[in-house]
C-alpha cells in the first residue's frame, strides 16, 4: 500500500532539485521560503495529469501546494522521519529507486538493438533439454554435454526430432508438447534460449546451447512476422451452468442482429456477459500475441484484417465470443518501443551484460583502493579459514575509506563455501573475491548516487514526503475514522440523506430489434410469464435475467416499473419489453450497508477541520508578484 501511495504521489506532486541562488521565493511559511521553481515544476507536470478542471487554476492549486507543505511540516515536527518503520520503508524504496539510476553503458544500445530487430518476428521451436546445474561438477557437465550432443548427431542423421526428444530430452513436458514451446518473440525465453534460437534459421537445428536448466537444441519450426497490437471489442455470453445449446443459439441471434447492421457496442451493452468490458461497448485493452490466455481468441482477433470486421461466433473456455476489429498497430520505431525495451532489458538475464559494464564505470568513477596483501591472505583459505585471520581488521577494499575488511570478506567465503570443514581452491576464492567486490562496488554506488546524481537525489525527496505524508494521514485522518465507530455512526444520522438505496429489479429483460416482436412478446407475458415459452415462440429474441439496478445499462435510461410487465422501450438500439419478478425500492441504507462511504465521507470532513487548524497555526505569506509571473506563463 505505501508503495502505491509514494507512486502516486511523486505523479502528483513532483519536485525537481534546483540552483535556488537566481530562483523567486514565491511563498513563506513561519519564514520558510519555497520557491516559484518548486510550485512551477508541479504545476506543470500535474496539467497532464489531473481531472479536476479546477485545478488547473493556479489560484485554485496553490491552495493544495500549501496544504502539501503544512502536511509535511507536521509529520516532521511529530518525527514521523524518525521510526524505525519509517527508516527500514525508506532504505527499501531508496534501493529500489537505486537500481533504475544506475549508470548504463552503450552494452544498453547494443541490447535494445537487438531486442529490436528480434521484435519484428515471432517463432516456432522445438528443444531438447539435458538439465545440469550451474553448480554441477566438471564430470556432470561434461556428461550432459554428451548426451546432447549424441542427440544432435541422431537428429543431423536424419533421425525424427520428436522421436529423439522423447528418448533424450529431460523436459517434464515433452511427452505432452514432443518438445515443441509454441510460439514467442523476444524477452519470452532466457536470453541465451532467444539467442540461440533467433540465430538458427527456419527448418535447421541450433548447436549446443547452456541456460541455467542445462544444456538445450532448438529446432525451429516456423517464423512470421509480428503483427504487433490488435484493438478489439468482443461479446462473451458464458456457458458455465447453462444449457450449452440455448447459449449458442442466443450468440448466433446476436451476431444475426449485427449481419442486419445493429450497432456492436450496443449489442455489448446489452448482453455481454464480460462485466469489466460491456460497460464500454465490450472494449478490451489493445494485445499483443502471447499475452492473453487463449489462443483462439488471439488467433481470431489478429485474423480480422479491416477495420469494423467481426468474426463468426466461436467457442473457448470462457464461453462464446463474437469479436469486432477497431485498429491493428504494427511494431513502433525503434524510438517508440525504447522505453519497453529498455524496461524489460533491465528486467532480464541480459542485464547481466550491463552489470558487467557497470563495474567498469564504477571503477573509472571512483578511487577504489585493493589492499595490496590480499593474495597472501587469500592462501591461507585454500584449505580452511584461519579463525586468526592475520589483519582480520584491515580493509580490504575501499572508497573513500569505507570498505570491507579481511574478516567480513572471510565470514562471506565461510558462509558461501563451508571452507572450514572442506576447504577452497584457488579458482574459487578469486571467484569469490570478484563477486565480493563486485557487490561492494555496486553497493558503495547506490549508498552514494545522490552525490552523483542530481535527478535521483530529487525522486528520493519525493519519496521521503511521499511516505511521510502516508504515515501522518494515517496516525492523524485514515485510521482515526475507521476507528471511532460513535462518530462515525453521529457523522452518518447527521448526513443520512447522502446514504440512499438505488431501486433495484429482479428482472428478465426480452430484447429484439423489431419493435412488433417486443410487443408480440409483451401480449404473451401478458397471459404466461414463461421465459421458456417466449423463448420457443420467438426464436429471434434475447432473453437477460438477473439483478438490475435503475442505472443499469441494460435498462432504459431513468426506467421506472412495478412489479409486473412493462412497457415496450428502445435501449441501445433495440426494443425491449422488462418483466419484473421482484422491485426493491429506493430506501435509506443502514449504518453497515453505508459503512464504507461514511468512513471516506468521514475522513474527508477530519481532513479539512484538521487543515483549517494548521493554517490558523502557521504564518503563511504568498508573493502576489511572483505569483502574477507565474500565472502569465501558464495562461
Amino acid at each position: 500500500m505505501k508503495k502505491i501511495f509514494a507512486l502516486l504521489f511523486i505523479l502528483a506532486v513532483s519536485f525537481a532539485t534546483k540552483a535556488q541562488e537566481a530562483d523567486e521565493v514565491l511563498m513563506t511559511i513561519d519564514n520558510k521560503p519555497i520557491y516559484r521553481s518548486e510550485f512551477e515544476q508541479v504545476f506543470s507536470k500535474n496539467l497532464k495529469l489531473i481531472e479536476d478542471k479546477s485545478q488547473e487554476d493556479v489560484d485554485n492549486y496553490i491552495d493544495l501546494f500549501v496544504n502539501y507543505q503544512l502536511k509535511l511540516m507536521a509529520a516532521e515536527k511529530m518525527g514521523l522521519d524518525t521510526l524505525e518503520t519509517f527508516q527500514r520503508e525508506f532504505s527499501l524504496y531508496k534501493n529500489q529507486l537505486a537500481k533504475k539510476y544506475l549508470k548504463d553503458s552503450e552494452v544498453t544500445e547494443k541490447l535494445v538493438n537487438e531486442a529490436y530487430k528480434r521484435l519484428q518476428e515471432e517463432i516456432n521451436a522445438s528443444h531438447i533439454l539435458v538439465q545440469v546445474s550451474d553448480q554441477a561438477t566438471a564430470k556432470d557437465t561434461l556428461k550432459a554435454y554428451k548426451k546432447i550432443e549424441e542427440a544432435r548427431n541422431k537428429i543431423l542423421s536424419g533421425e525424427d526430432f520428436v522421436t529423439v526428444a522423447k528418448e533424450y530430452s529431460e523436459d517434464p513436458s515433452v511427452r505432452a508438447n514432443e518438445g515443441n514451446v509454441g510460439w514467442f518473440s523476444v524477452f519470452k525465453m532466457v536470453y541465451p534460449f532467444e539467442t540461440a534460437a533467433y540465430n538458427t534459421k527456419e527448418g535447421e537445428i541450433s548447436k549446443p546451447f547452456k541456460t541455467r536448466f542445462g544444456y538445450h537444441l532448438v529446432k525451429i519450426n516456423k517464423r512470421r512476422k509480428n503483427d504487433g497490437e490488435v484493438n478489439v471489442a468482443h461479446i462473451l455470453l458464458n456457458t458455465k451452468d447453462k444449457d450449452s445449446v440455448k447459449v449458442k443459439q442466443q450468440i448466433e441471434l446476436i451476431y444475426d442482429k449485427l449481419q442486419n447492421g445493429a450497432d456492436f457496442a450496443d449489442l455489448a451493452k446489452q448482453f455481454s456477459e464480460d462485466e469489466n468490458t460491456a460497460v464500454n461497448g465490450g472494449k478490451l485493452r489493445a494485445f499483443m500475441r502471447g499475452t492473453l490466455n487463449s489462443e483462439t481468441f488471439q488467433e481470431k482477433a489478429f485474423a480480422l484484417q479491416d477495420s469494423a470486421d467481426i468474426t463468426e461466433p466461436f467457442q473457448t473456455k470462457y464461453g462464446w465470443h463474437i469479436i469486432k476489429l477497431f485498429s491493428k498497430k504494427p511494431i513502433g520505431s525503434l524510438e517508440e518501443e525504447r522505453p519497453h525495451l529498455e524496461n524489460k532489458i533491465k528486467s532480464d538475464s541480459r542485464s547481466q551484460l550491463i552489470n558487467e559494464n557497470l563495474i567498469e564505470d564504477i571503477e573509472e568513477l571512483y578511487a577504489v583502493k585493493e589492499n595490496e596483501n590480499r593474495k597472501a591472505v587469500f592462501e591461507k583459505f585454500s584449505n580452511k579459514i584461519d579463525p586468526k585471520i592475520e589483519n582480520a581488521d584491515e580493509l580490504l577494499i575501499a572508497i573513500n575509506g569505507e570498505g570491507k575488511t579481511f574478516q567480513e570478506f572471510a565470514d562471506f567465503v565461510e558462509k558461501k563455501y563451508s571452507v572450514s570443514k572442506r576447504g577452497i581452491t584457488d579458482l574459487q576464492i578469486q571467484k569469490a573475491y570478484e563477486n565480493y567486490k563486485n557487490d561492494f562496488l555496486v553497493n558503495y554506488h547506490k549508498a552514494h548516487l545522490a552525490e552523483t546524481n542530481p535527478e535521483y537525489a530529487s525522486i528520493v525527496k519525493e519519496y521521503k514526503n511521499g511516505l511521510l505524508l502516508f504515515d501522518l494521514m494515517q496516525k492523524k485522518i485514515w485510521n482515526p475514522a475507521t476507528e471511532d465507530t460513535l462518530a462515525l455512526k453521529k457523522f452518518y444520522e447527521n448526513y443520512k440523506e447522502n446514504y440512499i438505496k438505488a431501486t433495484s429489479y429482479d428482472a428478465v429483460i426480452y430484447s429484439s430489434e423489431d419493435k412488433k416482436t417486443v410487443k408480440k412478446v409483451r401480449r404473451e407475458l401478458k397471459n404466461e410469464d414463461s421465459k421458456e415459452i417466449i423463448s420457443e415462440k420467438f426464436d429471434k429474441v434475447i432473453i437477460t435475467e438477473g439483478k438490475f439496478t435503475e442505472n443499469s445499462s441494460a435498462l432504459p435510461e431513468k426506467f421506472k416499473a412495478n412489479k409486473g410487465i412493462s412497457k415496450v422501450y428502445k435501449n441501445n438500439g433495440v426494443f425491449l419489453v422488462v418483466s419484473v419478478h421482484e422491485k426493491e425500492e429506493k430506501r435509506q441504507k443502514t449504518f453497515e450497508e453505508a459503512r464504507g462511504a461514511v468512513i471516506s465521507d468521514y475522513q474527508n470532513t477530519l481532513e479539512k477541520e484538521w487543515l483549517k487548524s494548521l493554517r490558523e497555526k502557521h504564518d503563511i505569506e504568498i508573493n502576489k508578484k511572483v505569483l502574477e509571473k507565474t500565472k502569465r506563463k501558464f495562461e
